[in-house]
């Protein structure tokens, strides 16, 4: 009875506890540089398979300081307030720091390679890893490393041989492939004076940030209405998209994650064939508010 009763203490702490990858040497340093970094710089490209590529600057400071400027949009947090300007309608939002908002960032697929900058946990989104063999990626050395990870993401990393930190990578989240390759790649040098601040542009506007309370199905099916049709009427489906109902349109994305959404990415600059088509493209504004439908959970 003693033995088994040892036997079920140790399936009761095994199943308690947490269960970890045991990292490849090269994975694991990419991991604890970038938790113990107090801050990186990095500019690459970054594109998903089979569209255009486009020019990427992120830099990240401790605690909770970051700026993510693309062709579209800047992201900037100074630590308290994180203000998103949307270049199109040369708007911005201001929002308060929170946990959820600094996750929600670090999984952004431009950002996602080096989330565990800021995310503490990082490492727990590992659920398989390998490491390849070593290659040189534009005159730098670098190891693979095969992963799988949480989400359904796979993907290769290529840690820096001699920085330890990710240079470059190719993550797959169900059908849609994301790529990363940085021309320039700095830890712990300082930032530029006011890399961490918003100044907004001249002729920029504040405008309150979307609620997820606000972001109904009926405010984004009045789009839909006014640009979607009749192409994606229950009539005519185009690529099997029916956008006059619920059921429909919530079969066209991920609830819960516009980034990986094919609804959402086809409205965006650089999909192979941008929606809507033959149309004007959808303003910055209509899009983020039918992001913040989807990342609310894309209820009826």
């Amino acid at each position: 009875m003693r033995t088994l009763s040892l036997l079920m203490g140790g399936l009761l702490l095994a199943g308690g506890a947490t269960w970890q990858v045991n990292l490849p040497a090269p994975l694991a340093s990419h991991f604890d540089r970038l938790a113990a970094a107090e801050s990186l710089t990095v500019d690459y490209t970054g594109r998903y398979l089979g569209e255009a590529a486009a020019t990427i600057h992120l830099s990240m400071a401790k605690p909770n300081l970051f700026r993510l400027a693309t062709p579209d949009s800047t992201i900037v947090c100074d630590g308290k307030t994180i203000t998103t300007y949307l270049v199109k309608d040369k708007s911005y939002t201001e929002a308060p720091v929170t946990e959820e908002a600094i996750a929600t960032f670090a999984a952004r697929p431009e950002v996602r390679v080096w989330s565990a900058f800021l995310l503490k946990q990082a490492k727990a989104d590992v659920l398989s890893a390998k490491a390849g063999g070593k290659r040189n990626v534009q005159g730098n050395e670098v190891s693979e490393v095969t992963v799988g990870m949480k989400n359904d993401t796979t993907g290769t990393l290529y840690v820096d041989s001699k920085l330890g930190v990710a240079r470059g990578a190719s993550l797959k989240t169900g059908a849609k492939e994301y790529l990363v390759l940085a021309t320039k790649l700095e830890l712990d040098k300082a930032a530029p004076a006011g890399e961490f601040s918003f100044v907004a542009p001249e002729g920029a506007k504040k405008v309150e940030p979307i609620k997820p309370g606000d972001a109904s199905f009926a405010s984004v099916q009045a789009i839909f209405n006014a640009s979607c049709m009749p192409c994606h009427s229950s009539q005519n489906r185009r690529a099997d998209i029916d956008l006059t109902n619920h059921r429909g349109a919530v079969s066209a994305v991920t609830p819960g994650n516009a980034a990986e959404s094919r609804l959402v990415r086809s409205l965006k600059p650089g999909a192979p064939k941008r929606m809507p088509m033959n149309r004007a493209p959808l303003s910055d504004a209509q899009i983020a508010q039918i992001e913040a439908w989807v990342n609310a959970g894309a209820k009826p």
